[in-house]
């Protein structure tokens, strides 16, 4: 088996269908001759979970091309791996206490994505502070910081990436919080598939729709709706 040197990574992947039904063919077509040149490269994309059955519908050897791993929520386990792991690997010198494992679970729910976002900033402000304990305060005193980051370099792009209609659909859903939001309660029911498509929503089953993150929902309350 070739040694792979280099990859490309494309998050989201699944909006590369709406721009081109082709999309993944050319993809797959550029990796190949990529590796026919000698180019050591890999492939990395990220979607939501129908995303296969998407390009399925389009041309089956592209599903072919990629082996799936679907990604869940770290569990506490997980999470302890994700995080300390890393950090030991460099030898960075920084320890990271188990209650403060407990507060990054809490405020991520175990979102890869979140738990990468929080622990790359703190390790930033932690080094530049020549700081080697990352306690529970010290994480505190940094998250304002950390969440108007979140809020800048996340939630902004997604807020505006849909249409006023849509906004109002996630405002209902992020005050229905903490709860599910029924479908028949939500204003133009119609949209809550784009939203779901994008990203930004989770159908959790029988006609229940939740928004992908709590801490998306904090951002949409707090942010003005001609924003």
């Amino acid at each position: 088996m070739w040694k792979i040197s280099k990859s490309t990574y494309i998050d989201d992947a699944h909006l590369l269908l709406s721009l081109d039904k082709q999309a993944f063919l050319i993809l797959r077509a550029v990796m190949q001759d990529l590796h026919l040149l000698g180019a050591r490269y890999g492939l990395v994309i990220t979607g939501p979970s129908e995303l296969f059955e998407d390009i399925r519908l389009e041309s089956e050897p592209v599903v072919r091309f990629f082996n799936k791993i679907n990604l869940k929520p770290f569990d506490r386990e997980d999470l302890a791996d994700a995080i300390r792991y890393p950090v030991e690997r460099v030898q960075a010198g920084i320890t990271i206490p188990d209650e403060t494992l407990d507060w990054i679970q809490n405020k991520t729910n175990g979102h890869p994505y979140f738990v990468t976002f929080i622990m790359r900033a703190m390790l930033m402000n932690a080094h530049s502070e020549r700081r080697v304990n990352l306690d529970v305060s010290y994480c505190e005193s940094k998250w304002p910081g950390i969440l108007r980051l979140i809020y800048a370099e996340r939630f902004d792009v997604d807020w505006s990436s849909v249409p006023p209609g849509e906004r109002m659909i996630l405002r209902q859903i992020a005050e229905a919080a903490p709860g599910d939001c029924p479908a028949k309660d939500v204003h133009n029911s119609g949209l809550l598939s784009r939203l779901v498509q994008k990203n930004l929503v989770i159908r959790k089953g029988r006609g229940m729709y939740t928004l992908y993150h709590p801490l998306f929902g904090e951002y949409i309350q707090q942010v003005d709706f001609e924003d």
